[in-house]
C-alpha cells in the first residue's frame, strides 16, 4: 500500500470513531441467541425469503434453520470444508462448496439427501452463487484462482475462467453480470454471465484485501468491505470509487437493504456489526457501531423482518503457551440482530 492509501485509511479510522461518538442509536442490537448443535468451524450464511430457511455451512456439514420457529429443520453431511451454500429453488437443489476435497454436494431441498457430487479441477472452492439471469451456479476457486460454472439443470462443470487473482465474495446484478473481489489484487472482476468473458477489472483503492460485497440494484453502486478497515463504494457504470467508510476490524461479509438504506458490514476480530446510512447514492454516514460476538464475521439479511443473522461461537480466554482463544465445546450459535 502506498503512503496516501495508508494516510487516507488511518484518516478514515479517526473519522470513524469521531462519528461513532456522536451517533445516533440506529436500533438495531443483538436480540437473541440460538443454539446450534455441533462443533468446528464456520463461513458463510445464506438466506432463503420464501421458505425462511437459514442454510449454514458448520464444521463438516451444512445445518438449516427455519429463522421463525428457530428449529433446524435440516442437515446435509459430509461437507469437508464447507465454506458456502447457493440455492435454486425452481430446481428444488442446493449446492455447497467443499473446500478440503475440492467438491460440490448437490443435495435436495426437500429431503436435504445428497443427490450427488461434482469434482471440480479448481483449488478451494470458497464462495458460490446461484446468478439467476444465466441460471448458473458459479464457484469461486481462491487456491487456483478461477471461477468454476456449474449447469444445474445437468450438474455437470461447463466452463472455467481465469481471474489471476484470489476470489473473495461475489454478487450478481441478476441482469447478465457477476461482480467478485480479488484479495490479493484489491480489485473487483466484472464476468458477463453469459459468455463467462471478464469485462473489466475495477482498483478499488485506497481499500485492501477486499470480502464481503453487496450490491444496491437501484442506484448501481457496490460496497466492498476491504481489510484495512474500508467500507469502498463503486459505482457499476464507470467502475470508479465514489467513496469509502470507516468499518470495523476484521470484516468478511457485506449486505444492503434497500428499504431502509442501511449496509451492515460483520467485523468478526472486533466482534462488531458497522451500521452506515446511504443518504444518497453517494453520500454516507456511520450510523454505529453495535456489538456483536467475537468470530461473527459473516452474515445473511432478512428483508422481512430487518434482521442481521450472524454466525459466531464462545472462546476461551488465551492461556500461557497458547497465545490465540480456543472456541468452547457446544457454543456455536446464530445471533439475531434486530430493533
Amino acid at each position: 500500500m502506498n503512503r496516501l492509501s495508508v494516510l487516507m485509511s488511518v484518516f478514515s479510522v479517526i473519522l470513524f470513531n469521531l462519528s461513532l461518538s456522536h451517533a445516533q442509536s440506529s436500533g438495531y442490537k443483538v436480540s437473541q441467541k440460538v443454539a446450534i448443535a455441533g462443533d468446528g468451524k464456520w463461513d458463510f450464511l445464506t438466506f432463503d425469503h420464501e421458505s425462511r430457511r437459514l442454510y449454514i455451512s458448520h464444521g463438516s456439514k451444512m445445518q438449516v434453520l427455519n429463522v421463525d420457529t428457530k428449529e433446524i429443520v435440516g442437515e446435509v453431511e459430509n461437507t469437508p470444508g464447507i465454506h458456502g451454500i447457493a440455492i435454486v429453488p425452481e430446481l428444488n437443489k442446493g449446492y455447497t462448496s467443499n473446500g478440503k476435497d475440492t467438491t460440490v454436494t448437490v443435495f435436495d431441498l426437500t429431503s436435504f439427501k445428497t443427490i450427488q457430487r461434482i469434482k471440480l479441477k479448481g483449488q478451494s472452492p470458497d464462495h458460490i452463487i446461484y446468478d439467476t439471469f444465466s441460471k448458473k451456479i458459479f464457484v469461486f476457486n481462491n487456491k487456483s484462482k478461477d471461477v468454476s460454472i456449474i449447469d444445474p439443470a445437468k450438474d455437470v462443470v461447463i466452463h472455467t475462467i481465469d481471474l489471476k487473482g484470489k476470489p473473495e465474495l461475489a454478487v450478481s446484478d441478476e441482469n447478465g453480470r457477476v461482480y467478485v473481489n480479488l484479495e490479493d489484487k484489491n480489485e473487483i472482476v466484472v464476468i458477463d454471465s453469459k459468455t463467462f468473458e471478464v469485462k473489466s477489472k475495477w482498483s478499488l483503492a485506497p481499500g485492501a484485501e477486499p470480502t464481503g460485497l453487496a450490491f444496491d440494484k437501484k442506484n448501481k453502486r457496490l460496497f466492498a468491505g476491504c481489510s484495512n478497515k474500508l467500507l469502498v463504494v463503486v459505482d457499476v457504470e464507470t467502475g470508479k470509487v465514489m467513496t469509502t467508510l470507516p468499518i470495523g476490524e476484521g470484516v468478511d461479509g457485506v449486505a444492503f437493504s434497500p428499504l431502509e438504506k442501511l449496509i451492515f458490514s460483520s467485523n468478526g476480530d472486533d466482534g462488531t456489526l458497522t451500521i452506515i446510512k446511504q443518504n444518497t447514492a453517494d453520500q454516507y454516514s456511520v450510523v454505529e457501531n453495535v456489538l456483536t460476538h467475537k468470530g461473527a464475521k459473516t452474515l445473511a439479511f432478512d428483508e422481512k423482518k430487518n434482521t442481521v443473522y450472524l454466525s459466531s461461537a464462545e472462546y476461551n480466554a488465551p492461556s500461557d503457551g497458547n497465545l490465540k482463544p480456543t472456541i468452547i465445546a457446544n457454543s456455536f450459535g446464530i445471533l439475531f440482530v434486530s430493533k
